[in-house]
């Protein structure tokens, strides 16, 4: 009998942790309390997960390998798809591991996803008489029906055996039957997909080589584009300028280490992240977690008593 596994989180380190077969990368972006819950159960090949976090969080995602994933935003408009799902109905589109995939939560975020082993969707499809499926950038649209018996297996209710299978069954049929043509290139907007792109570059770029160093020229950089292009695709895009999207991935970062490392002090932390002024520094800090660092040490060490 498959096992539904759920867990609250208060921290968006353990809330990424969580679901450790994906390739990830969180910032909260709002000031906050972070709080998130993750809903998990596995059914023969496909692994169904509903997220929910109370910050505005910006997401750089793969799915885990071997696998496509759909993901469907469960309380309209509180996702900001940053790629080219933007221009699909309600952001559906089938991702598959090869690819990066990025978007921003608004407040109170509950996101159903469907993460499908590759062999069984493959397999299926041949049973269906489908042919081989695109590579990416394949639009797919949901049926009320798939999404309510997704939820239904997550609400953790003894249903037997055969239920579980025709679920699965059902669920891969509709996601095959919901696949739409690929998405064609004269039908995105360059316009604002460029300036998507420079901001998923430039954030991805800084994360993936360690946020510490990097500055302004750095965000440039990985973004091959000037300095008045970057703040008017950041003030676009995410609503911020690209040094306040920088302070606040340090921020998250320094907060990491705050809760991962036990031998290193907090000013120490702070001067690796350049943070020069400490007592700037802690006011900024509380302004985005809700509590000093200080405070943050001392509930780790209380955690681990």
């Amino acid at each position: 009998m498959p096992q539904l596994k759920v867990k609250s989180t208060n921290q968006v380190l353990d809330h990424v942790d969580t679901l450790g077969r994906w390739d990830q990368k969180y910032v909260q972006i709002s000031s906050g309390k972070f709080e998130g819950s993750i809903t998990e159960i596995e059914v023969e090949g496909l692994n169904i997960f509903r997220e929910k976090m109370n910050m505005s969080v910006q997401q750089m995602t793969s799915p885990p390998p071997d696998t496509f994933a759909v993901s469907v935003s469960l309380n309209q408009c509180k996702l900001e798809y940053l790629d080219w799902r933007k221009s699909l109905q309600n952001g559906q589109g089938l991702m598959n591991f090869k690819s990066k995939y990025h978007l921003l939560t608004n407040l109170s975020s509950d996101l159903l996803v469907l993460d499908i082993c590759q062999n069984k969707l493959n397999e299926r499809a041949e049973k269906l008489g489908f042919i081989d499926l695109p590579k990416k950038n394949l639009g797919i649209h949901l049926t009320q029906d798939c999404i309510e018996t997704a939820l239904q297996l997550l609400k953790g209710d003894d249903l037997g055996e055969q239920f579980y299978s025709q679920a699965s069954r059902q669920i891969l049929d509709e996601i095959l039957l919901s696949l739409n043509v690929p998405i064609e290139p004269n039908k995105i907007n360059y316009w604002k997909s460029d300036r998507k792109k420079i901001v998923n570059d430039a954030c991805y770029g800084a994360l993936e080589s360690g946020v510490s160093s990097m500055n302004l020229e750095s965000l440039c950089q990985f973004s091959n584009v000037g300095v008045r292009i970057l703040q008017l695709a950041f003030k676009e895009v995410l609503g911020i300028s690209p040094l306040k999207w920088l302070k606040i991935a340090k921020l998250n970062q320094v907060r990491k280490q705050l809760l991962t490392s036990n031998d290193l002090k907090i000013t120490d932390i702070a001067l690796d992240h350049d943070f020069n002024h400490f007592g700037r520094f802690s006011a900024e800090y509380k302004q985005l977690f809700l509590e000093y660092p200080s405070q943050t040490v001392r509930g780790l060490v209380k955690s681990l008593k």
